[in-house]
């Protein structure tokens, strides 16, 4: 935004407060790609420590042969503990590097009541759907009246030029800004509104 800025204005502590109005713009914390590690720790889910702390159903079976309280079976029961033992073990390992390779990339924040934070809604995956390159004849009633702004957009690590278009026979809210690679049919608005801005710039 400031570099946009220094190339038509300049006054002093420009970028100090550049920076101020950015961080207060509502929109540009909302729209902005966040460059920090995500906020929160990894929070591993427990291993069950006893019987019947999680029930759970699955269509795999063993089938114990009931041998009441014979030496095998007491054999059997011991060993089963062991191996119980030994697969919490595991799993607590497990947890632990998974969590430790997860917070790698994260960050801790903590949050008390009455804190005030800002939610970010991701968008609905749907096709990009672009207007098609726009003619005079073709387009009918469409028909480009003027250029009112221009801006340049950040998609996918590419920059793209857009313009404001205001349409012949529609009202100022149905403005729309259009990539200058769609605008080709009226290069000639795009060449008239530069040469205002340039205008303007010098009488300011």
């Amino acid at each position: 935004m400031l570099a946009l800025l220094q190339q038509d204005y300049y006054w002093p502590q420009m970028g100090d407060e550049v920076q101020e109005y950015v961080k207060t713009c509502l929109t540009y914390q909302q729209d902005k790609v966040e460059r920090k590690k995500k906020a929160g720790l990894l929070q591993p889910l427990p291993a069950c420590k006893r019987s019947w702390v999680s029930v759970s159903l699955d269509f795999i079976t063993v089938n114990v042969p009931n041998m009441g309280n014979s030496p095998r079976a007491i054999s059997f029961s011991e060993e089963w503990k062991q191996n119980i033992d030994v697969a919490h073990s595991y799993l607590d390992k497990a947890a632990k590097r998974m969590e430790k390779h997860a917070d790698k990339n994260r960050r801790s924040q903590e949050f008390i009541v009455g804190d005030k934070v800002m939610v970010k809604l991701l968008p609905l995956d749907r096709p990009n759907i672009r207007r098609p390159e726009l003619k005079p004849k073709a387009a009918g009633k469409q028909v480009a009246k003027s250029i009112l702004n221009d801006r340049v957009i950040t998609v996918s690590r590419k920059h793209h030029q857009e313009y404001l278009v205001k349409w012949q026979g529609y009202t100022e809210e149905e403005n729309t800004w259009e990539r200058a690679a769609d605008l080709s049919a009226y290069n000639n608005k795009i060449e008239a509104y530069h040469k205002q801005k340039l205008m303007r710039a010098s009488t300011a």
